[in-house]
């Protein structure tokens, strides 16, 4: 089956702490769709914010085989232990910000901001601050 899961509205995701994979959030999909797409696409929208949040891979968000949109995203003062202090994609990823702030985010290895692997996309449009 296909999954999408769709915020609106003020989201905030704060304080969170993984002990590996994703203080914010953990997408992992190990099944493609008959068409040959990601089944999990998560769509963050209004402004999301991800704070304080961290994990040894993917401080905000670990992500393997999915999709994430997001419009004037807030993801700061994450960490990551390891690899992707705000985002750790892998294996077909695709993440596709429009706006958005990704500031202060920190990893003890690579990707401060983000590691991205395996074959995936991060796509940043219209002024995203870094």
């Amino acid at each position: 089956g296909k999954i999408t899961v769709t915020t609106t509205g003020k989201v905030v995701l704060e304080n969170n702490r993984a002990r590996d994979k994703g203080g914010g959030m953990y997408i992992a999909d190990n099944i493609m769709t008959n068409n040959n797409e990601r089944s999990i696409t998560v769509e963050l929208f209004d402004g999301v914010e991800i704070r304080a949040c961290s994990g040894v891979e993917g401080g905000a968000v670990w992500m393997q085989r999915g999709r994430v949109v997001m419009t004037r995203p807030r993801i700061q003062e994450c960490h990551a232990d390891a690899l992707g202090g705000a985002l750790y994609c892998t294996e077909e990823c695709e993440v596709v910000s429009t706006g958005g702030s990704f500031g202060d985010n920190t990893a003890g290895k690579s990707g401060g901001m983000a590691y991205i692997s395996d074959s995936s996309h991060l796509i940043l449009t219209s002024g995203v601050e870094i």
